[in-house]
């Protein structure tokens, strides 16, 4: 009995991504109408309760841009922008976080990807037209971003200048702040300990390691010796998105590959009380180990056991 070939794992991918999108949708419908804004207060800057809307409404738009912007980047790897090489798959173009050697971007430049990001989603979301149909006049300058990536939050922060002005009043805002709820700093440490053991030991797959995390770690193999990691994160909640999905790409050498968890023969399948089990083949030169994982479904990576 044979495992479930590459492709099928590739749609498991296609699956997964629209699942996320279509939650993204479903949790901005509705969450920008501008008649609903006007309800809302704001606590930060002092300014007359008659603009309190206005700097409510930033607010929301600054929580979504940043909510969205994060899982954005996150099917991407942490990028806005792939680098220039990159895994061009079928249903998913992700950077490659190690090809011969660790690729795996800084928190800089994670952090610089997600502002770029950011500035566009808000960018996007502003419209005061309903504001200026009640009378209300209001200018405002481009707005910079700066992000924080910690290990439990991202920190984000917006220098947005708005002036408004109303019957005689006038009022200036300009600083404007937001902390999401991802643990987008645990994901990429983990990432990075993963591509050190793969640079360390190419014709090794880790599953002690794999299991050992407080997140899911998915391996679905594709062709030509990638395999494309999708670490799943559900501490990394907010009210509306259950999960937070975070993927890459890794090339290993063809002189390895066949060694590590494959799609194909190299798995030897069997039934043992009703449950799929696979023993992956172990070069000599390799741990003195054989490893045993159990299948569920389509997964090419689900609960597994390892055995000295």
């Amino acid at each position: 009995m044979k495992i479930t070939k590459a492709q099928i794992s590739l749609f498991l991918i296609l699956g997964i991504i629209l699942l996320f999108v279509i939650g993204i949708g479903y949790y901005f419908v509705g969450n920008l109408k501008q008649e609903k804004v006007l309800e809302k207060t704001a606590n930060t800057q002092q300014i007359s309760a008659d603009f309190l809307p206005i700097k409510s409404y930033i607010d929301i738009c600054l929580k979504d841009s940043s909510i969205s912007a994060a899982y954005r980047i996150g099917l991407k790897g942490g990028y806005n922008v792939l680098p220039f090489d990159f895994y061009d798959g079928d249903y998913a173009d992700l950077p490659y976080f190690y090809k011969g050697k660790s690729q795996i971007p800084s928190k800089k430049i994670v952090e610089n990807e997600l502002e770029g990001l950011l500035a566009i989603e808000f960018e996007n979301c502003i419209d005061f037209s309903l504001f200026e149909q009640q009378g209300f006049n209001i200018s405002f300058t481009e707005a910079t971003a700066n992000t924080t990536i910690l290990k439990d939050k991202i920190e984000v922060y917006v220098d947005f200048p708005v002036k408004i002005r109303k019957d005689g009043q006038y009022a200036e805002i300009s600083s404007f702040s937001y902390e999401v709820p991802l643990r987008l700093g645990h994901i990429l440490d983990i990432s990075k300990e993963l591509v050190n053991k793969i640079e360390k030991e190419p014709y090794y797959t880790d599953l002690t390691f794999l299991l050992g995390q407080d997140l899911d770690i998915s391996l679905i193999n594709s062709q030509d010796c990638n395999e494309i990691y999708l670490l799943y994160d559900n501490y990394s909640a907010n009210s509306k998105i259950s999960n937070y999905l975070f993927l890459f790409a890794v090339k290993i050498d063809e002189e390895y590959c066949n060694f590590r968890i494959r799609n194909n023969e190299s798995f030897g399948i069997e039934e043992r009380d009703g449950i799929l089990m696979a023993q992956q083949k172990v070069p000599q030169f390799a741990h003195p180990a054989y490893v045993v994982r159990k299948i569920e479904g389509n997964s090419t990576m689900a609960q597994m056991i390892v055995q000295k």
